[in-house]
């Protein structure tokens, strides 16, 4: 047996990014992605891209600061 993946967390500069980070949910249910939003409290929340029967899953991290939210963070959950 195959030891379980280890996650791996790295940070990347602005100009490494690729735009747009994530698809509006019109275009990512016509592309047959679920799409789930969870408010993590007054200021956190956490969009979840889903494939279903798959092992496709991103989820989106965000903050609110000064009335704007923030992407914080990108988990990829998919093999």
């Amino acid at each position: 047996a195959q030891p379980d993946p280890a996650p791996v967390t790295r940070g990347i500069a602005r100009h490494q990014a690729r735009f747009p980070l994530l698809s509006t949910v019109q275009s990512a249910t016509r592309d047959g992605l679920e799409v789930s939003v969870r408010e993590l409290g007054d200021r956190r929340a956490m969009v979840t891209y889903a494939k279903p029967d798959t092992d496709y899953q991103v989820i989106y991290r965000f903050e609110l600061a000064s009335d704007c939210w923030y992407l914080i963070g990108i988990q990829d959950d998919s093999m």
